[in-house]
């Protein structure tokens, strides 16, 4: 035996029916000498199976109470949860529960619960402040039921194999209550608001008893039949003055019933027999019965970008009812201020048109929730399109287009056609520039802005069109263009420009900035050298056109500056230089006697006293023959040469006055082509 999703599926679906039907739309009323409102929903289902019939249902009801001076008033709020459990029915739970608000923030509880025909729980005329509660401002009350009832059982005599077995199936029931309170009261208004949730569950279980000895059985699982919860919110507020009553509510049925099955198993050796006694498929999920809340749409926006302007908004309803309908609408102005607003779709997401080019656009949407209950409209502000990109499939602007909206986008800003569908399907274009600046437009074969490309420039408010690409350009374009960008009132500058100076080397940073969404380009550099840091007798240096310049002798004792002329591609910036940094004096090595050969030369100054230099670091290992050594201005120094790394093994050191050097043409026939690092005391 199965049992399937239709044992509960259709009083879930009888349910949801019944709550959309029965709902409230108003959410306000005038309170003449008192007013009540109530609602109510029920439903119901059950199957046969070889056990019996089983089933579950539920009947869910609220009752809102003010008299014409809001000095009285009360929320109560009722469920019963009802089954069939092997053919016989019973009232699972029944709950009623009633909170009361007079000329205090105190509150009246009254409730009842019960469960098996068993009373659980009865209270009548208990008070509460709120505001002293341990939970603040809220008063809460929460029943934990920890004995449970057994409801109902089954037996059944049967052989497995060899083994007479007896088996039991017992469903037992454990009920819960849950309530929550706050009050408010003052001569210009009062309030109540209540949260009332009985809930239920049901395990089914079972046991056997074995007539034989010399084998064994047993129970292989247990299952969860039923698990419902019905909880039932309420907010109501009454204004004096008017005299009226603002109310939300909202009740929801949960059920979980999960898949599993109870089956019994005998062993006979070797063998093992099993025997499925009872089975559920599992059914789920969460449905409103009725609700009277008013849902909200705060922060609504349109989004104007490639082809289509995207509304977007934040739902929100006070008594958590999912959304469903909610109604949208899009309007046409010629200015930021709405003028000459006309209406012009009605779906979430708006695929731009000719109409929109220059034009500004604005996005509503009434929020509506599952109950059918509608919100107020939402607007965003006027947000404007700017120009066109108007794509056409065929010639002479015919066939299907595509129009994009390029100006909301930076300079820069590469637009894929591919997200629009439309790659590879241009046979004709037309593009209106900026209103205030020139502008190119570059298209291109690939995607992302890559591969082959196109320019076409235009003064400010002009524009470029063409009813034939492959006129205008050749058959190899047509049907071809995959992606395009403008590019328009774009800035480039290199900003924080720096030179630094360390080793044998000098570094030039910088920061690149531009308006636009290009990357950087290849940008130039070069580097000038003087004689002083106020730029003395400045000369651009040959061959400096890295960011990394390698040091020379030619500038011990000189002054450099790092320049770089910024570019993303499509747009130059002015040439920008670094202050001057000052190199400081040297310790010249030179392959071959007599300073010939290669060298590499080091500007020891811009690292503290006794750094040491790694020659191989430099490609300079066992090769020194010759070097110069030069002092710092104001104080004598001293070259410790050694023959192994990081400043170890024998040393060979070389003093120099201060302001003076030490030269050596050629070294002795031990430390030729044998020095591996040093370092300078000063």
């Amino acid at each position: 035996m199965s049992f399937t999703k239709g044992i509960l599926a259709s009083a879930v679906v009888s349910a949801t029916l019944v709550g959309i039907a029965g709902t409230a739309q108003a959410t306000t009323a005038t309170v003449s000498s008192s007013k009540t409102i109530t609602k109510t929903s029920s439903s119901s289902a059950s199957k046969k199976t070889r056990y019996g019939t089983f089933g579950a249902g539920y009947s869910a009801g609220y009752t809102l109470y003010s008299n014409d001076t809001g000095t009285s008033k009360y929320e109560s709020a009722n469920a019963t949860i009802t089954a069939t459990l092997f053919s016989k029915d019973f009232t699972l739970a029944k709950a009623t529960g009633k909170l009361s608000a007079g000329t205090s923030t105190s509150v009246t509880k009254d409730y009842v619960l019960t469960a098996g025909g068993y009373d659980f729980a009865t209270v009548t005329g208990a008070v509460f402040d709120t505001t002293s509660s341990a939970s603040g401002s809220w008063g809460e009350l929460s029943l934990d039921i920890n004995s449970c009832l057994t409801l109902a059982e089954a037996k059944e005599n049967m052989v497995i194999v060899v083994v007479p077995v007896t088996a039991t199936l017992e469903a037992t029931g454990c009920p819960d209550m849950y309530l929550k309170a706050a009050a408010t009261y003052s001569s210009s208004q009062s309030s109540i608001n209540t949260t009332i949730a009985p809930s239920f569950e049901v395990d089914l279980s079972g046991s056997v008893g074995v007539g034989t000895e010399g084998y064994s059985a047993g129970i292989e699982t247990d299952i969860t039949l039923i698990k419902l919860s019905l909880p039932v919110v309420n907010s109501m507020s009454f204004v004096p003055s008017t005299k009226v009553l603002t109310y939300t509510t909202a009740g929801t049925l949960t059920l979980d019933s999960l898949d599993g099955s109870i089956g019994l198993y005998a062993k006979a050796w070797p063998f093992k027999y099993t025997y499925t006694l009872f089975s559920w498929s599992g059914v789920g999920g969460s449905w409103l019965l009725f609700s009277d809340s008013i849902p909200t749409a705060s922060g609504a926006q349109a989004t104007i970008s490639n082809a289509k302007a995207k509304g977007t908004y934040a739902y929100l309803d006070p008594s958590s009812v999912a959304e469903s309908g909610s109604s949208y609408l899009w309007s046409r102005a010629s200015d930021v201020n709405g003028a000459g607003s006309t209406d012009i779709g009605n779906t979430q997401d708006w695929s731009l048109v000719p109409s929109d080019s220059g034009k500004y656009l604005r996005f509503c949407v009434t929020p509506q929730n599952t109950a059918h209950n509608p919100g107020t409209q939402a607007c965003s502000s006027w947000m404007p399109v700017g120009h066109l990109m108007e794509l056409y499939q065929d010639d002479s602007y015919g066939g299907s287009n595509v129009n994009v909206a390029y100006e909301p986008s930076i300079s820069g800003t590469c637009m894929n056609l591919t997200d629009s569908s439309f790659n590879d399907a241009m046979s004709s274009f037309q593009f209106f520039g900026p209103t205030s600046t020139s502008s190119t437009l570059w298209i291109f074969k690939d995607i992302d802005c890559s591969g082959g490309s196109k320019s076409f420039s235009v003064a400010a408010n002009g524009s470029y069109s063409t009813t034939s690409i492959h006129t205008t350009l050749d058959d190899s374009w047509n049907d071809k263009v995959t992606s395009f960008m403008v590019i328009s009132g774009e800035t480039v500058s290199a900003e924080d420009v720096t030179a630094t100076v360390s080793a044998n080397k000098a570094t030039g940073a910088y920061t690149f900035v531009s308006n636009s969404d290009l990357s950087e380009g290849s940008s130039t550099y070069y580097w000038r050298r003087a004689s002083s840091s106020t730029g003395a007798g400045a000369t651009t240096i040959s061959n400096s056109n890295s960011a990394s310049y390698t040091l020379t002798t030619s500038d011990s004792q000189m002054y450099l500056s790092f320049c770089v002329t910024p570019t993303n591609g499509y747009t130059t910036g002015s040439n920008t230089c670094s202050d001057w940094t000052s190199v400081g004096h040297l310790v010249e090595l030179f392959k071959d006697g007599s300073y010939g050969n290669t060298s590499v030369v080091f500007a020891y100054e811009k690292s503290s006293s006794g750094t040491c230099f790694n020659l191989p670091d430099y490609s300079f290992n066992d090769a020194m023959s010759s070097f110069k050594f030069y002092s710092p201005t104001s104080s004598t120094a001293t070259l410790w040469v050694s023959y192994d790394g990081s400043c170890s093994g024998n040393t060979a050191t070389y003093t120099a006055q201060a302001n003076s050097s030490y030269l050596m043409s050629s070294v002795n026939s031990y430390w030729n082509d044998s020095a591996s690092s040093f370092r300078v005391t000063w």
